[in-house]
């Protein structure tokens, strides 16, 4: 093998690279490593096993539930990351058996949304089956609530419902209500909104205004799942109630602020677009730029990427680059990303064509 390090990042591109070529090199790769039990070799197996998932190559299947069945920690871990990017139906027995024998939370929650994923008759009966109780981890309610709302499993939406509204453990809790046994309640109910989000069901605004219309005093995370759940309607009410908080966003707390420029990219609208770019502009946190950058995917706004590229000519202009300017030129790639949708044209349509005649030239040929 070649250095440990450039091993590791090698096995990473490939997966980045996309090519399915890679896959019988990572499956060998993988038989090799296997053979040794050190702190490298475990690592660059996970590194594998991330690589085949980003690959999505059912040829990886057989060795990734095998995995999956004999590994703990970080490579079981791992293992199911890779399955829910797969989503092979094949997977999902592997998946299902893990979640009821493991005795880590995060590879039953890990197990739960790879199920989701993967979706269909044989995922939704297997999560009917592991249903957690009242009494289970907060993370692996959570991962089972957005593993329901993933496959879109019709007798968890009431359950969904109710977690909104007063989490994982029911208004009758016997939990002390310390600070940490609160976060979990919160993060039960965030997966809970987001969940409801994933259904798309314009039936579920009216639940999710309502845990919104008091803001003050709810958990800021929270806050911001909502918000997201809310994008995820890609509804005019739902795009209107998104508007509103971002009228009031320089309120609200950088948790909640994140959730929803995040909401904001996924309405995909022109309106919602140009008020992800503003907020973009002025937001004070690193972490509410950057993902509003990524946002910004989802959204295809001549006018927004306008907004954007003056922000950037002042600052070129003053010869003062602020901070901000990295999630600024961030945002124009994720604006333009080819992944999702190519926004060329516009940005054909704001140069100077006089001193940009050579790369005009270029684009349109691309």
């Amino acid at each position: 093998l070649l250095d440990p390090v450039l091993t590791q990042a090698v096995v990473i591109a490939a997966g980045v690279h996309g090519s399915r070529d890679f896959v019988p090199l990572l499956l060998e790769l993988d038989e090799r490593l296997v053979k040794n039990e050190g702190a490298h070799e475990t690592r660059l197996r996970a590194s594998v096993f991330q690589a085949l998932g980003g690959l999505e190559d059912e040829r990886a299947v057989g060795m990734l539930t095998s995995a999956l069945e004999k590994e703990k920690g970080d490579l079981a871990r791992s293992a199911a990351q890779a399955l829910a990017r797969i989503r092979a139906v094949s997977s999902v027995n592997a998946l299902a058996a893990k979640a009821r024998t493991s005795h880590d939370p995060e590879a039953v929650a890990l197990c739960m949304i790879a199920i989701g994923r993967v979706s269909g008759n044989r995922a939704l009966k297997e999560l009917k089956r592991l249903q957690p109780s009242a009494g289970a981890e907060d993370s692996v309610q959570a991962a089972w609530l957005l593993a329901c709302g993933l496959a879109r499993s019709e007798p968890a939406y009431a359950r969904m419902e109710k977690g909104l509204k007063v989490g994982g453990h029911g208004k009758e809790s016997t939990r002390p209500q310390n600070a940490s046994s609160k976060r979990g309640e919160e993060t039960v109910r965030g997966a809970a909104a987001i969940g409801l989000g994933l259904f798309r069901n314009p039936q579920s605004f009216e639940t999710l205004d309502r845990v919104l219309d008091d803001v003050e005093g709810m958990d800021p995370s929270f806050t911001g799942y909502a918000a997201t759940a809310l994008g995820m309607l890609q509804t005019q009410e739902s795009e209107e109630r998104l508007l509103d908080m971002a009228a009031i966003s320089d309120t609200l707390p950088a948790e909640a602020r994140r959730g929803l420029v995040v909401g904001l990219g996924l309405c995909s609208t022109e309106r919602s677009a140009i008020e992800l770019a503003r907020i973009l502009v002025r937001d004070p946190s690193a972490e509410v730029r950057w993902a509003g950058a990524r946002a910004l995917s989802y959204a295809r706004s001549n006018d927004a990427l306008r907004i954007i590229v003056e922000e950037l000519r002042t600052c070129l202009e003053q010869q003062k680059v602020p901070e901000s300017a990295a999630h600024l030129v961030l945002g124009l790639g994720f604006l333009g990303d080819l992944h999702q949708g190519a926004t060329l044209d516009g940005l054909v349509a704001g140069m100077d064509v006089l001193q940009e005649s050579r790369l005009l030239e270029t684009l349109r040929a691309y």
